[in-house]
């Protein structure tokens, strides 16, 4: 809001000494086509890494300065942040008179961050709407079983949750979801559990960048009757050896250091889907291919998915 303000009170008098400046209706209209050109690019430019960031800065700034623009050197990390290039420079100075170029940048650098300030401000707001609709979503351990719960949406609020870890990480997820995947009878909040434990998982497995796949499908098996609901929650990590395979759905045991892991997590995995859910879960590993498999009934043979949560 600050920034919002400050930007704001800025403009009246950059407004008059662009006035003052002495451009034409022509170069008037040809600066109001490159800031809006500048404004449609907002969103759709490509996000910088660290180097690119510091080298285009340092371009931009060059360029302030090879043009006497010496004094609207703090313009330059707007400017990058709404993605302009030299090139967008070079168009506004050549549609202006030399003696106004000071003037007509600084006011499009003021008037175009307060543009990117508030687009900034409206995906802040609609970032904390979605993490509060995760949290309510995540957070509902008290449904009934009889309720029918989409997986798919349990997944995304579980992913919202986790979003800073993947973010942080640099580790991209890839979504496959069935379109016509049907509803099951289950405790969403518990089934929460399942995915952020597996998730994390595939987290600590990568370490780093990599990739992690969630697919969703509905199988049925027409031999004993049987309609499913499948999740597969894979990472492209270094796998998990076989030694390790064998006892991976141990109580308390953990590859983690002392303090990182309470080797619990798939214990609580196995019992929310086998014992509370009436599931199944396995896990396949190879290098470069982890996936753990978790099946759903949609009903059980008395048309409920288990008999509750213990306790």
């Amino acid at each position: 809001a600050g920034r919002v303000a400050a930007a704001a009170a800025a403009l009246p008098g950059l407004g008059l000494a662009l006035g003052a400046a002495g451009i034409d209706d022509g170069a008037a209209a040809a600066v109001g086509r490159l800031s809006a050109a500048a404004v449609g690019r907002l969103g759709t430019a490509p996000a910088l890494g660290p180097l690119e960031r510091t080298d285009r800065e340092d371009e931009v700034a060059d360029w302030l300065g090879d043009h006497g623009l010496d004094g609207v050197g703090d313009l330059v990390p707007g400017l990058v942040d709404l993605g302009v290039e030299t090139s967008w420079l070079d168009a506004v100075a050549d549609a202006v008179p030399t003696g106004a170029l000071p003037a007509v940048v600084a006011f499009l650098g003021a008037a175009l961050g307060l543009v990117g300030l508030a687009r900034e401000i409206e995906e802040s707001t609609g970032r904390i709407s979605k993490l509060v609709a995760a949290v309510k979503t995540y957070t509902r351990m008290d449904r009934a079983a009889e309720d029918d719960v989409d997986v798919r949406v349990g997944i995304e609020s579980t992913l919202t949750m986790l979003g800073y870890r993947l973010r942080d990480l640099g580790v991209v997820v890839e979504r496959d979801y069935a379109a016509d995947l049907p509803r099951i009878p289950a405790w969403e909040g518990e089934l929460n559990q399942v995915w952020t434990n597996l998730i994390a998982n595939a987290l600590d497995a990568l370490g780093g960048h990599g990739r992690i796949t969630v697919r969703v499908r509905h199988h049925t098996d027409p031999e004993p009757d049987q309609s499913r609901v499948v999740v597969e929650i894979a990472d492209d990590g270094p796998g998990i050896p076989p030694a390790v395979r064998e006892r991976i759905w141990e109580p308390f045991f953990t590859t983690k250091a002392v303090g990182q892991g309470s080797g619990l997590g798939l214990d609580i995995v196995w019992h929310i889907v086998v014992e509370l859910h009436r599931g199944e879960v396995d896990l396949e590993s190879e290098p470069g291919a982890t996936t753990f498999r978790v099946r759903l009934p949609t009903v059980t043979s008395n048309g409920v998915s288990g008999d509750g949560p213990a306790g």
